[in-house]
């Protein structure tokens, strides 16, 4: 995953002449991902967990380049071998004393049978949520904000009967009295390739976000999808102008539509409020929607709290809802640890045991926007990271689209709040 090939090609993109967003339909087009059936993997039923409570207003800070924490596969972080159970991960060298949280991207590889992911401070054990469902044959990354102890020592639970190849790379941190604090965005479609004379990318492919960033931005929330891929690869992003790291953000396979989200650095000086975007292997169609900006410390913006990860809704079990299976407009009731003042949360969402494919958005209230937070398929188990705001009667709403009508089960887990 982070070899690169060499593919060549360069496209320069402004936003305001290509990145209108594509208004969702209830029926897919050929122009919608789709998706392909994958076996469904277990996600965890259990009540809410205990875990550590964060200090108090904590901002985010980027480190100048991703780092690969932790690879199995190379005895990075972690002995040469493929994992399950408890693994554990250490970032006390590499966080300074006294941060909050940290920013990862995990990835598994090398998955022969079905299971789930969390990740949680070493003390105490976690449990009761997921943050990466884990498919026999696929590559999977998802992007995490787990909450540090004083140790900055974190637990990787990998729950499967087999063991699998295990990556993660640190993006950032959030620490109490600095960093840059989070304006939190109804999310909004800035690029999508399928819009331009050259959908399938291959390559480097910058975006220009300059119209859609403040003066001072340091750092944008993404939410990155590739699709329509012939075969497999992965996307890499990361500021324009500095050297492409070692490390990715998004694994796709032929026939698949994935998305992860990201938190990206924005390019400076001459690149100032540009993204950089390179697809390894297969060309692909990439779409990327904005929900999120890192601006100053001064900014009128949110700053992180982390809670005890919960199960805020969960539509098997009847958490939070009734029992049974959704489409259309589904309300998350925010638990009692999210206090009232808290404007926006950072949440895993899940999709399972669907019979369609389709697509499902996050947004605090009021009209659904035209972007995504994950796609899904028959049978599949899907879920993705989002920064949403909260909406004034302190729900989170969730739109699942998709071809006819698939009813989903929904999962919903709060892991920090925003305020």
């Amino acid at each position: 995953m982070d070899a690169d090939n060499g593919l060549g090609g360069k496209a320069v993109v402004k936003s305001a002449s290509t990145t209108e967003p594509t208004t969702p339909s209830p029926t897919p087009t050929p122009s919608e991902p789709v998706v392909v059936p994958v076996d469904p993997p277990v996600i965890p039923s259990a009540s809410p967990s205990a875990g550590p409570v964060g200090p108090d207003g904590s901002g985010y800070v980027a480190l100048s380049s991703p780092v690969r924490v932790m690879d199995s596969r190379n005895g990075t972080g972690t002995p040469m071998e493929q994992k399950v159970g408890q693994v554990p991960l250490d970032l006390s060298s590499v966080i300074p004393e006294g941060a909050s949280a940290a920013v990862l991207n995990i990835t598994t590889a090398g998955v022969t049978q079905p299971g789930y992911l969390v990740v949680y401070a070493d003390e105490p054990s976690g449990g009761g949520t997921s943050n990466q469902n884990l498919v026999p044959g696929e590559i999977r990354a998802n992007e995490v904000v787990a909450a540090l102890p004083a140790s900055r020592r974190l637990v990787v639970h990998v729950r499967s009967a087999e063991p699998v190849d295990l990556i993660a790379d640190l993006v950032g941190y959030f620490s109490p009295d600095t960093g840059g604090q989070l304006d939190v965005r109804t999310p909004t479609r800035v690029f999508d390739s399928r819009k331009t004379s050259n959908p399938l990318r291959s390559g480097e492919t910058v975006v220009d976000l300059s119209d859609h960033v403040p003066d001072g931005a340091s750092t944008v929330v993404l939410n990155v999808t590739t699709t329509g891929a012939a075969g497999p690869g992965f996307v890499v992003a990361y500021p324009t102008g500095t050297s492409k790291p070692r490390t990715s953000n998004v694994n796709f396979a032929r026939g698949l539509t994935v998305a992860n989200e990201a938190f990206v650095r924005l390019g400076t000086s001459s690149d100032d409020g540009h993204v950089t975007f390179v697809v390894n292997g297969a060309p692909s169609v990439l779409v990327v929607d904005l929900w999120a900006v890192v601006v100053g410390e001064d900014s009128d913006g949110l700053v992180l709290d982390t809670i005890a990860p919960t199960r805020a809704l969960d539509t098997r079990y009847g958490i939070g809802t009734s029992v049974g299976r959704r489409f259309g407009r589904v309300t998350v009731p925010l638990p009692e640890s999210v206090p009232a003042t808290a404007k926006a949360v950072v949440m895993t969402v899940t999709i399972t045991g669907t019979a369609g494919q389709g697509y499902v958005t996050a947004f605090p209230s009021g009209d659904a926007p035209l972007a995504s937070a994950l796609n899904f398929s028959p049978g599949a188990t899907k879920s993705n990271q989002v920064v949403v705001g909260v909406g004034p009667d302190r729900t989170v709403q969730l739109l699942i689209v998709g071809s006819d009508s698939p009813q989903s089960h929904v999962i919903a887990d709060v892991l920090a709040v925003l305020e």
